[in-house]
């Protein structure tokens, strides 16, 4: 099953793919009614009380599961700003 997934692209960097280094989130359509977004550099930021960021992974991974667009929409900000953050780490390194 292919899954979307959002990277970092910069014409000046080559790099190479499979490395994983530059993406930010993948898409992950685990069952009909629900939703989880995987953050693969989610170890990097902080979520804050939110709790939106679950899971503790050797490979730095952390999921955010969402169930209704309901809960994406009270999360907005929140997820807006941990995509920013890590969009802002991933161009630094």
């Amino acid at each position: 099953m292919e899954r979307p997934c959002f990277f970092l692209y910069r014409r000046d960097a080559p790099f190479k793919p499979k490395e994983y280094k530059r993406h930010i989130v993948v898409f992950n359509l685990f069952r009909k009614d629900a939703v989880r977004l995987v953050f693969l550099k989610g170890v990097l930021v902080d979520d804050g009380a939110t709790g939106i960021l679950q899971g503790d992974h050797a490979d730095g991974r952390r999921l955010a599961s969402f169930s209704s667009i309901k809960e994406v929409n009270k999360n907005k900000k929140t997820l807006q700003r941990l995509v920013k953050e890590l969009l802002q780490l991933l161009q630094k390194g």
